[in-house]
C-alpha cells in the first residue's frame, strides 16, 4: 500500500483498495508451500474465516467514511506491542492447545478484527493473525504464518470483489504487483519453513516494527480529504447551500415599505 502511494501516486483510499489485490495472487501462491509441508491449522481457518468474511464487508463499507489517521495510530499501537513481544523474548510455544469454546471465540474474534483492517487499510491480516496466533494460542510460528495464508486468500478475494463494487480498485496495478510477487512468495513460505522458532519470531517482530514505522510517517502526512472526506463533502454542501445565487441577488426586493408612505 505505501509503495502505491509513493511510486504509482495513487490516492490513499485507492491505494488501500486496491492493495487487497495483490494479496490474493501472493497467498494463493505462498500457501501451496505451507500445506505441502503441513504447516496449516484446519480448525483455526475456517473459524477465524467465518470472522474475517463479515469483517470484510463492514471494512470496505467504512472505508470511505472513518477518520482514517485515528485507524492508523490505534494499528501502529498494536503492531507495536506486537512487535515488542516477539522481539524482546521468544515466546514459548506449546504442543497443542484445548479446543474449547473460548478458543473458538478467539478465532472468530481475530478473523472479524482482521477483515476489519483488511477492507479499511488494504492489508492481508496476516501482520494481525500471526502475532495473535502466536501470543495467545501457542502456534509455533511457520504454523501461525500458514493459517493465516490460508484465510487471507478467500478475505483478500471478497474485499477485492467489494472494493470493485464500489470503484476503489485500480485493476492494471494491483494485478502487475501481484504477478510479481509471486516467485518471491514461493521462495519466502520455503525459507519460512526451515527457519529456527526464535528467529522467525524475531523476524515477523522486525517485520511488524517496520511496518508500523512506515504507516506512522503516512498517518502525519495525510491530507484532510484523505483523513475524513465524508466530513469535508458536508462542510463543502454547506458552504455551497449559504451562498446566494447571482441572479437572486439581481431580483427586487418585495414587501418591503415605502420609506416615503411610512417613515417608520
Amino acid at each position: 500500500m505505501p509503495a502505491f502511494i509513493l511510486f504509482a501516486k495513487l490516492p490513499q483510499r485507492l491505494a488501500h483498495g486496491t492493495s487487497l489485490l495483490p494479496n490474493v495472487f501472493l497467498a494463493s501462491s505462498g500457501v501451496l508451500i505451507y500445506i505441502l509441508d503441513g504447516s496449516v491449522n484446519w480448525v483455526a481457518s475456517p473459524l477465524v474465516f467465518a470472522g474475517s468474511f463479515w469483517g470484510v464487508l463492514l471494512g470496505t463499507k467504512l472505508l470511505s467514511k472513518i477518520n482514517l489517521r485515528l485507524l492508523m495510530f490505534v494499528f501502529v499501537l498494536v503492531m507495536l506491542l506486537g512487535a515488542g513481544r516477539l522481539i524482546l523474548g521468544s515466546v514459548n510455544v506449546a504442543d497443542g492447545y484445548d479446543f474449547s469454546f473460548l478458543v473458538a471465540l478467539t478465532f472468530v474474534l481475530t478473523g472479524i478484527f482482521v477483515g476489519t483492517l483488511s477492507g479499511l487499510l488494504g492489508i492481508g491480516g496476516g501482520v494481525v493473525m500471526v502475532p495473535v496466533f502466536i501470543l495467545l494460542l501457542d502456534f509455533s510460528s511457520v504454523v501461525a504464518k500458514g493459517t493465516s495464508l490460508l484465510v487471507i486468500v478467500p478475505t483478500a478475494l471478497i474485499g477485492t470483489y467489494r472494493n470493485y463494487k464500489l470503484e476503489n480498485i485500480d485493476f492494471r496495478i494491483g494485478t502487475a504487483a501481484g504477478l510479481g510477487g509471486i516467485p518471491l512468495a514461493l521462495v519466502g513460505a520455503w525459507v519460512s519453513s526451515w527457519l529456527s522458532e526464535t528467529l522467525g519470531q524475531v523476524l515477523f517482530g522486525i517485520l511488524l516494527l517496520l511496518i508500523a514505522t512506515r504507516m506512522l510517517q503516512r498517518a502525519f502526512k495525510m491530507t484532510p480529504h484523505e483523513v475524513n472526506p465524508v466530513e469535508l463533502a458536508e462542510n463543502s454542501t454547506l458552504v455551497e447551500n449559504s451562498v446566494v445565487p447571482a441572479e437572486n441577488l439581481a431580483k427586487p426586493l418585495k414587501n418591503l415599505p415605502d420609506p416615503i408612505q411610512d417613515p417608520n
